[in-house]
């Protein structure tokens, strides 16, 4: 199995721009399992709840989600990553 970890330093708060990030590495790598950082859409350095519930997401209707399913699809390969949860009004630090 070809493994490819990934691993960079997220701007935080800048999900489009880290996002891109992934896509634009993933598009020329030949692999079959892609390994993310934990929090890599969003950053590490939340200082207030509020901060974290302007950025956690759904699992899976998300748009980082759907962005790792899509890119999971179209090269066939199989995705760990990191990002903040939301279910409700409780957040969480998960691995999808």
């Amino acid at each position: 199995m070809k493994v490819g970890l990934f691993q960079f330093n997220p701007s935080f708060g800048k999900k489009d721009e880290n996002i891109k990030k992934v896509m634009d590495v993933a598009a020329g790598a030949e692999l079959e399992l892609l390994v993310l950082p934990e929090l890599f859409a969003t950053g590490y350095q939340f200082t207030s709840v509020d901060e974290v519930s302007s950025l956690a997401e759904k699992v899976p209707d998300g748009k980082t989600t759907e962005m790792l399913i899509g890119l999971s699809r179209e090269k066939g390969i199989y995705i760990v990553a990191g990002l903040p949860e939301r279910d409700g009004d409780r957040f969480y630090n998960s691995a999808v």
